[in-house]
């Protein structure tokens, strides 16, 4: 893969239309002398339209875990937070802000043993502290990884890159769905016989965004190689 479509992110978005069709020889006299409640009901046309805008990321969000098990759960927790306290320090030295290290989960999970014919025992616990780093600058992200498996961090969640602002993105993506979905339209009344006389209903069907690396739970391996 390039390094330019590992910096790349997609921005879908679709949009369904409800429009009404009429017959082109529709508006006669004998039309307009009928009641408003007589008038025949205009046909439907549904159709989807889709935009598509690529962009650059500017920022990468990586979700890195802690895990710990130990018979005690104070010393499990314990060993956490030391483990934990070191991985945030290390991101800090690669100069990552305070405010983009946020703890996103934390748990204490008994583990227990099943015993024949007798109650299952806790046999220890686990404690999982799950913490999300917001890397602005991307050249740091695999440096960040390292030095957060280096420091005590042995799982990692997802990482997925995208974009502070994407307003403006999204509004290309929008006009483009809506042109297509009239394109569509246009040409499926003509093919038809009809004539499109109002949009009735319109639905954005939100954006979409893929994320170009994603590892769900991955257990770091050697630490010798760079990520």
């Amino acid at each position: 893969m390039t390094r330019k479509q590992k910096t790349r992110a997609l921005l879908t978005t679709s949009l369904i239309c409800l429009l009404a069709c009429g017959q082109e020889t529709r508006g006669t006299a004998q039309d307009a002398a009928l009641p408003d409640n007589r008038l025949p009901a205009p046909h439907r046309l549904t159709v989807t339209g889709q935009g598509e805008v690529r962009i650059k990321p500017d920022k990468a969000d990586i979700t890195l875990g802690v895990v710990t098990e130990n018979r005690s759960s104070q010393q499990a927790a314990r060993a956490n937070a030391d483990a934990s306290q070191k991985m945030q320090a290390a991101i800090r030295q690669l100069g990552v802000a305070d405010a983009d290290i946020q703890t996103a989960n934390y748990s204490v999970q008994p583990q227990t043993e099943e015993r024949p014919n007798r109650p299952s025992a806790i046999v220890g616990y686990r404690v999982y502290n799950q913490v999300r780093v917001t890397v602005r600058d991307l050249n740091k992200v695999g440096s960040v990884i390292d030095a957060a498996s280096e420091a005590g961090s042995n799982t990692i969640e997802s990482i997925g890159f995208g974009r502070e602002n994407s307003d403006e993105a999204e509004n290309e993506a929008l006009e483009k769905a809506v042109a297509d979905a009239r394109r569509k339209a246009d040409h499926m009344a003509k093919a038809a016989g009809v004539a499109i006389v109002a949009i009735l209903e319109m639905n954005e069907g939100g954006g979409y965004r893929p994320q170009p690396m994603m590892l769900a739970r991955a257990k770091f391996a050697d630490a010798g190689a760079s990520t």
